[in-house]
């Protein structure tokens, strides 16, 4: 399965801060914090994927994304 792990680690933040600015008011900020800190440990975990799947033995570029255009 090709799963764009570097696309979602990039975009999931940006995803949520949409999130935070569109659908939660001030008033509410125990679901700001915690829409954060659940962003901040999906996206650690993702990088912790990343990390047990690197070849440290190579030169060669690795976890490349390839999409194509229009």
């Amino acid at each position: 399965m090709n799963v764009p792990i570097l696309s979602i680690i990039v975009f999931l933040p940006l995803v949520a801060a949409a999130f935070i600015a569109l659908f939660v008011n001030k008033k509410n900020e125990n679901v700001v914090k915690w829409t954060a800190n659940v962003v901040a440990l999906v996206d650690f975990f993702l990088s912790l994927t990343l990390l047990r799947g690197f070849d440290f033995a190579t030169a060669e570029l690795q976890y490349v994304e390839q999409m194509s255009w229009i």
